[in-house]
């Protein structure tokens, strides 16, 4: 059953989000963390795109993370 987890549209929405949200700010380590946080939700993306593929074709699939 898809879950939240494995929505790409909606990790890589959230990680676009953040990114702009730090061009906003004049603090730069407010703007780092943000971007940090763009990357976390990059992750998620990646994580959400294995999820998605084929058990024949990503045999390890069920060991990822």
């Amino acid at each position: 059953m898809p879950t939240l987890l494995h929505n790409v549209t909606h990790w890589r929405n959230r990680a676009e989000e953040a990114r702009a949200d730090a061009g906003q700010f004049t603090d730069r380590e407010a703007e780092r963390i943000m971007r940090t946080i763009a990357e976390g939700y990059d992750k998620l993306v990646q994580h959400a795109e294995h999820r998605a593929e084929p058990p024949e074709l990503n045999p390890t699939r069920y060991w990822y993370w």
